[in-house]
């Protein structure tokens, strides 16, 4: 099995089900039309080294 290491300046969690991108949305990040983080195949954001994972985005 690999294992892969990854150093981040920053992890933003969260719980629940509707997202809250309010403060994504000020940062620049692509959202659709219900406020879901846009990403590639890869999870990135339209924002060079911001990645997005499972509840609060689409591909």
């Amino acid at each position: 099995m690999k294992v892969y290491k990854k150093t981040f300046d920053m992890a933003i969690i969260t719980v629940g089900t509707i997202p809250a991108t309010r403060f994504i949305k000020k940062a620049g990040i692509n959202v659709d039309k219900n406020d879901f983080v846009t990403v590639d195949k890869h999870m990135k954001t339209n924002i060079d080294n911001i990645y997005a994972i499972r509840r609060y985005c689409k591909s």
